[in-house]
């Protein structure tokens, strides 16, 4: 289900401002369509056609055929559905394609369309093919881990409400070593993504992955040699300059530069001013939220942490969830000592616009976190999309050791 809410994903937020080197220039396309699908039935498409311009088309079945024109200014990802496609994306019956500017031909079978659909005569459309399949073989190679990962939780759940210690110590730490695996299946993965990318340097569609995806997993390095291959045509385009923009916000917010300064309340209704505790010791931010199981799962480590580290080390906890009350339900359940606060727009952007901290330090993906000095520069960064707590918990114990000698 990642993959699909995903490549759906990158339509919903990047349709319109997808790749288009020249506004105005709208180039012809066709789509000659099969389907096993009744006649009558009917098939919709959706996809940008220019900056300004987003179309929604439909055709009916006839004799088992549909057929489809229209013109684009670059090529651009669609998505075409049996049905309205919010429905069709609720019942699975829709599937991601990418347009070209070129005679195309649709297979659209009667199951599993999102899977099995095939799109020809599009370029671009073989790339993502090629990468969807990439996908998949990561997916069902961790789907016993993520559905073994959910059976101990729940069995976990349960022994604490029978207040069964022994169970629940033996099934985190089968969770432990699943998390293993899975963090070896993830690294697998970054790199076949990274390597992906490198390898398809003129793609429309690399690059609107490479604008929508989370992409703190790439180190900025890394970022900047993949941006710097695409061509200028590409860079200028809407997701160039996005690209662009990220690799910006990841240098702003690099090892040694300091955060803004914040003033909120906590859970116990103390004023927080992020300032006042730099200005006593180092601060550890932790960006998380309750139905974040990976958040859950750092909490003892950050326990052990802050025993430790207490008179050199403030940890602020920072909900990223949008329900107050459930961040209150679980602050009360977990008893954790250190502040804790739940996110809200208090620090202004250019414009004078507030925003949320997650928002202003470009936190994307949770658990993440950031070591602070006294002078409130970034010392070091854990956390991340393809990153477990077992790589970096380690290395933030060995970061306050080296700094703090205890």
């Amino acid at each position: 289900m990642r993959n699909s809410i995903f490549f759906f994903s990158i339509l919903l937020l990047f349709s319109f401002p997808c790749l288009f080197a020249q506004q105005n220039a709208c180039k012809p396309f066709t789509i000659q369509g099969t389907t096993e699908w009744p006649n009558g039935t009917i098939i919709y498409l959706q996809y940008a056609a220019t900056l300004t311009k987003f179309v929604t088309d439909s055709c009916k079945v006839v004799n088992h055929s549909f057929y489809f024109k229209g013109c684009i200014a670059e090529p651009v990802m669609a998505t075409c559905s049996i049905g309205p496609v919010m429905n069709a994306v609720a019942s699975n019956e829709y599937c991601d394609i990418f347009l070209s500017p070129a005679s195309m031909h649709l297979t659209i079978p009667l199951n599993n369309i999102y899977n099995h659909a095939h799109l020809t005569g599009s370029t671009e459309d073989s790339i993502l093919s090629a990468f969807k399949v990439m996908n998949a073989y990561y997916s069902a190679l961790q789907k016993p881990l993520r559905d073994s990962m959910l059976y101990y939780q729940k069995t976990i759940q349960k022994a604490f409400q029978e207040n069964n210690t022994i169970q629940v110590a033996a099934c985190k730490s089968l969770q432990q070593a699943i998390q293993e695996k899975m963090n070896l299946y993830n690294s697998k993965q970054k790199s076949a993504d990274s390597l992906f990318i490198l390898q398809n340097p003129f793609s429309y569609f690399t690059l609107s992955w490479l604008a929508s995806s989370n992409n703190d997993w790439i180190p900025l390095t890394t970022l900047e040699k993949m941006y710097a291959a695409y061509p200028d045509a590409l860079k200028n385009s809407k997701n160039g300059k996005i690209i662009a923009q990220n690799i910006a916000n990841e240098k702003k917010f690099a090892v040694g530069n300091t955060v803004p300064d914040f003033t909120i309340t906590d859970v116990k209704g103390n004023t927080i001013h992020l300032a006042a505790y730099q200005q006593q010791q180092y601060v550890l931010l932790e960006f998380g939220a309750s139905y974040c199981l990976p958040c859950r799962q750092i909490e003892p480590y950050l326990k052990k942490v802050d025993s430790l580290y207490r008179n050199h080390v403030t940890i602020i906890s920072i909900s990223t969830e949008e329900s107050a009350a459930d961040w209150h339900r679980w602050v009360e359940h977990a008893n954790l000592p250190w502040i804790q606060i739940f996110d809200q727009p208090v620090i202004k952007k250019v414009g004078g616009q507030l925003q949320k901290i997650g928002d202003a330090y470009q936190i994307v993906t949770i658990p993440s976190m950031l070591l602070l000095d006294k002078q409130g520069r970034i010392v070091a960064k854990y956390g991340g999309y393809y990153t477990s707590p077992t790589a970096y918990i380690p290395a933030l114990k060995q970061q306050l050791h080296d700094i703090f000698g205890d």
